[in-house]
């Protein structure tokens, strides 16, 4: 008997610290020119994130000669198809609707805050960022964002006003997403990981068919509040232009 309690108290155990990992998955959807929603989808639920930062999203725009082309709501069809809460945070008007970034997620939103940077190019961008209750009084931060593409010392600067937004934060706090530091940029993730503690590894995602550079990225603060355990990126040529990329994470406590 007693070693049958042993037995179920150790797969309770087990069961228990499985539970205290999430899944995090970065994703440039390249606005639906490969792919339909359906066909996105299907990428993120093979790989079963809990928490998703996707850039270069539609809300009812009108492109021409893309797959999805039309008047499409990109985060209402990928939470339909993938049965995850969905939020998006426009960055601009574009062609009749919206474009931006987005966050899908296992979990409700507690509160939410898309954040223009004080310093911009010729492109608006911002930082959307989620609070979620995991469980009973255990909240985190979920951030995506997409950098400036064209001027690196913008791209510096955004990267700068982000660290300094969450610097010293008690709260656990996750970044993920395209930081389009290409090999002329140098300076953004070193900007980043003066902060931030990086978690998915150094290698490239772009473009998806042959990576050369590494745009995507996943880190983390404090310092204690996670452990990697795993860093996988997918090819996902067949649907965008970028390599997706995962990170397993360890809850500490």
């Amino acid at each position: 008997m007693k070693k049958a309690i042993l037995i179920v108290t150790m797969l309770f155990a087990c069961l228990g610290a499985e539970s205290r990992t999430l899944k995090i998955m970065t994703f440039n959807i390249r606005f639906g020119e490969r792919a339909n929603m359906q066909q996105v989808a299907e990428v993120i639920l093979r790989e079963k994130p809990d928490l998703v930062a996707l850039q270069e999203v539609d809300v009812f725009t009108h492109r021409d000669g893309v797959v999805a082309a039309g008047s499409t709501n990109y985060l209402s069809e990928l939470s339909g198809y993938t049965k995850m809460h969905a939020l998006f945070g426009r960055t601009i008007w574009f062609r009749g609707g919206e474009y931006g970034i987005g966050i899908l997620s296992k979990y409700s939103f507690m509160e939410s805050r898309n954040v223009p940077y004080s310093v911009q190019g010729a492109e608006r961008r911002t930082a959307l960022a989620v609070e979620l209750e995991l469980a009973q009084n255990e909240k985190i931060r979920f951030v995506c964002t997409h950098l400036e593409v064209a001027d690196s010392a913008i791209r510096h600067a955004q990267m700068a006003e982000l660290c300094d937004r969450y610097a010293g934060t008690t709260i656990p706090t996750i970044v993920a997403g395209d930081f389009n530091e290409t090999s002329a940029s140098k300076g953004v993730s070193e900007i980043f990981e003066q902060t931030f503690v990086r978690a998915c590894g150094d290698q490239p995602t772009f473009p998806a068919e042959n990576p050369r550079l590494k745009l995507d990225y996943v880190g983390y603060l404090p310092v204690g509040a996670f452990k990697v355990k795993r860093v996988k990126v997918v090819d996902t040529s067949a649907v965008s232009d970028h390599r997706a990329v995962i990170v397993k994470l360890k809850i500490r406590k």
